[in-house]
């Protein structure tokens, strides 16, 4: 088997807790020929210290920026400075990898040269790396290609499992620093450029889901982020389309939200501003009228 150099990047921000198991998950490849490059974004806890100690011990790259530049400009960073593989993984740094991922990937990215991206499924897991959720059987986990329309109707790829030619970005450009949602917008650019994204059904990925995140997430700024990422698009004949579809998943989200504490007529009032009567409206609307008041 052809083993070429696969680059793997962390951007590490306050997460002591997790990134020992974030870096062990690559140091323990079963794939060898790999170049790590971690970047602590000038974290406030230990983080640094600890990914410092793991580097004199793995001989692994490791900067330290002195003010926070936020993740994807340490991403953008590391990408034209420090990388140097054939192939890039981008893993956050309170996530982490099955020990088989790289060496399927490559095996896979080096028989078709014609994929620039390779996807995979994700698990959830809580802060103690336990399943949140089992892995779906769905159709949406099928191998497939995925053409533009399914991925301009809204971001199905779990950028964790992502492995990437890195001379795509020679013909792209790199990862957009003025919004939020970088990589919907990269995998776009891709696709519309004629290049080829593949989903495989194999778990690549583990996606660490906190309840700080959770807390912090910020609805409103998300869904307009994503607006500005299709609004580049607007003469594509699925625009509306997918414009409607963002705008029916953010009022969704802000039911189930509202239901989560028991606020009812909040939650049907989001729903009705869906202006859709689909089967997500009424699987809800059902739900919303047996919930127990808390």
């Amino acid at each position: 088997m052809v083993t070429p150099l696969v680059s793997v990047v962390i951007p590490a921000y306050n997460h002591s807790r997790f990134i020992s198991e974030c870096i062990y998950s690559v140091r323990n490849q079963t794939y060898k020929n790999i170049q790590l490059v971690v970047i602590d974004d000038a974290s406030t806890d230990s983080t640094a210290a600890l990914i410092k100690e793991l580097a004199e011990k793995y001989e692994f790259q490791f900067q330290i920026n002195e003010k926070n530049q936020g993740h994807v400009k340490v991403i953008n960073h590391a990408l034209r400075t420090l990388a140097k593989g054939k192939y890039v993984c981008i893993l956050a740094s309170d996530d982490y990898f099955p020990l088989d991922k790289l060496e399927q990937q490559v095996d896979i990215m080096e028989k078709n040269q014609k994929i620039a991206v390779c996807s995979g499924n994700a698990i959830c897991v809580d802060e103690n790396s336990r399943p949140i959720l089992p892995v779906s059987t769905s159709l949406f986990f099928k191998e497939r290609e995925i053409t533009f329309e399914e991925l301009f109707m809204g971001n199905t790829i779990p950028a964790l499992t992502c492995m990437i030619r890195k001379d795509i970005y020679n013909k792209i450009g790199y990862y957009n620093e003025d919004i939020i949602t970088e990589d919907w917008d990269c995998w776009l650019r891709i696709l519309s450029k004629g290049d080829k994204i593949y989903h495989f059904n194999k778990i690549w990925g583990y996606y660490r889901v906190l309840q700080t995140s959770l807390s912090k997430s910020n609805d409103e700024k998300l869904y307009k982020a994503q607006l500005n990422v299709i609004e580049k698009y607007k003469d594509n004949i699925f625009y509306e389309k997918a414009a409607d579809n963002l705008r029916k998943n953010y009022y969704l989200k802000k039911a189930f939200d509202s239901l989560n504490i028991g606020e009812k007529k909040k939650a049907l009032s989001y729903l009705l501003k869906r202006k859709s009567f689909d089967w997500d409206f009424f699987n809800s609307l059902k739900f919303c009228f047996k919930m127990k008041k808390k």
